[in-house]
């Protein structure tokens, strides 16, 4: 899936984790997802969100806002703290650069089901400029 010619964040894939996935302490998922970019100078920003478009932030491209023809792919490990907040570390690699680690503490109810999101938004209303060609969700225990 690829965005869409606008300049609205949009998911390109979503797993959901059912309730009460990470139903411990110890317990988490590593997720990794990754795709391409379209060979233009614009402005890109692809988002690992956990708690679908509106949730959590866990690593974005900060550093390459602007990639160029190239692959990226993102990475995060997200573990139970209680069952409203979660402990996340993140990386991502944009072509041969690394982005920003990120530590954070989502706060997601596992009550309930939580989307693992995938975002795209374009700086420029250009089709496909960010496309999404896979994800992976690993329960880790």
């Amino acid at each position: 899936a690829g965005t869409a010619a606008d300049m609205v964040e949009t998911v390109l894939g979503a797993i959901t984790l059912k309730a009460n996935s990470l139903g411990a302490v110890g317990e988490g998922i590593r997720v990794k997802a990754w795709g391409t970019v379209a060979a233009n100078a614009n402005a890109k920003t692809i988002r690992l969100r956990f708690g679908g478009v509106a949730g959590d932030i866990l690593v974005l491209n900060d550093v390459t806002t602007a990639p160029n023809g190239v692959d990226w792919e993102l990475d995060a490990h997200i573990y139970f703290a209680s069952p409203t907040n979660q402990e996340a570390i993140a990386e991502g690699q944009v072509g041969a650069v690394l982005q920003s680690k990120n530590w954070s503490q989502p706060r997601q109810n596992e009550a309930v089901n939580v989307d693992v999101s995938l975002t795209g938004q374009n700086g420029v209303a250009a089709a496909n400029d960010i496309v999404f060609k896979g994800m992976v969700v690993e329960m880790l225990t």
